[in-house]
């Protein structure tokens, strides 16, 4: 198979992105690197023996790629995006997709029109293994309708403030849950729509940064349902960075990777419920085999074998409609 090209766009997490996801891809060959740190770009372009710009436009125009993997900061993403689309280019980029949720509608909207794949690493296109067999378990037992939910996350960081976005209480409001507790609400947003209302909590304990390490966010959906999504930078258990989550229904419950667990390539799922009037119990290990980043489902889109499981853009834009109204109420407080 004939590797595609790919540039890198934004390369201070961009970095991660090549180490962890880019560097003997199967599907991508990273073509050339894009930052506005004129010396980041330079260092890894030399780094990679690559050609390294400062300016997307004109890496636009002097290469011939097929696909940009965007790591900017998300405070007008969706405009980058956009003149990718507008170059016929391919886009894989991170969560969050953007901070307005006019803005992601807008830009999946334009994608869709010119046919242009644009994916990213949280919501995944392609729903998991574990959230493939959690529908399948809300329609198989015929739990009802959603009542509550309850997610948590968390990992160790000692940050110092470094300038970056991250520091700014109005680009990175309720820390935590905006760049950790983020992958709980992209993947909620696919059971628990339409946010009527939310309220949070949050507090500095170790950080350095004016930005808090400690957080709760609590979200009314309009249909009534009711979830709580906690996530910590403070928290040095060893057993980071789970998603582990309860979610509660009219007939039933289900369990995601709840209790510690040393296996990391599968995750438990427990279900019990009344059906048929009699107490089902299910105890499951779902294979985790999913990179980050979905290249082989993004490679396929691009070959016009786009997966029909594929979410839709109102579950991204649902997600970002929650941090908008997390981060008003964060102002208000």
């Amino acid at each position: 198979m004939t590797k595609y090209k790919i540039a890198v766009i934004g390369l201070s997490f961009g970095g991660w992105v090549i180490e962890n996801e880019l560097k003997g891809n199967e599907y991508f060959e990273i073509d050339s690197v894009c930052d506005l740190n004129a010396e980041k770009a330079r260092s890894w372009g030399e780094k990679l023996g690559v050609p390294y710009y400062t300016d997307m436009e004109r890496l636009f125009s002097e290469r011939d790629i097929k696909a940009v993997a965007l790591i900017t900061g998300p405070k007008g993403r969706g405009a980058l995006i956009r003149k990718c689309i507008e170059r016929g280019i391919h886009v894989m980029t991170t969560k969050p997709f953007e901070l307005l949720a006019s803005e992601a509608e807008k830009t999946l909207s334009f994608a869709e029109e010119k046919g242009i794949q644009v994916f990213a690493n949280s919501p995944r296109m392609v729903p998991t293994g574990e959230m493939r067999r959690i529908r399948e378990m809300i329609r198989d037992y015929d739990l009802g309708r959603p009542v509550a939910y309850y997610g948590s996350t968390w990992c160790s960081y000692r940050e110092k403030p470094d300038g970056t976005w991250y520091d700014d209480p109005s680009l990175c409001p309720v820390a935590p849950v905006f760049r950790l507790g983020i992958y709980l609400i992209n993947d909620l947003s696919q059971i628990f729509c339409g946010v009527d209302g939310v309220s949070v909590s949050e507090s500095r304990i170790f950080t350095g940064r004016p930005t808090a390490d400690n957080a709760s966010l609590t979200i009314r959906h309009k249909d009534g349902s009711i979830g709580t999504i906690f996530a910590s930078f403070c928290i040095d258990d060893l057993d980071y960075y789970k998603c582990s989550y309860i979610l509660h229904f009219e007939r039933g419950s289900i369990y995601k990777g709840v209790l510690p667990d040393e296996r990391r390539d599968e995750v438990s799922l427990q279900l019990s419920c009344k059906y048929k009037g009699e107490h089902v119990m299910l105890d499951e290990r779902i294979p985790v085999s999913e990179s980050g980043y979905q290249w082989k489902e993004f490679r396929d889109a691009i070959d016009g074998h786009r997966s029909p499981n594929c979410i839709g853009s109102e579950t991204i834009v649902s997600a970002i409609r929650i941090l908008e109204k997390m981060k008003e109420c964060a102002q208000i407080r």
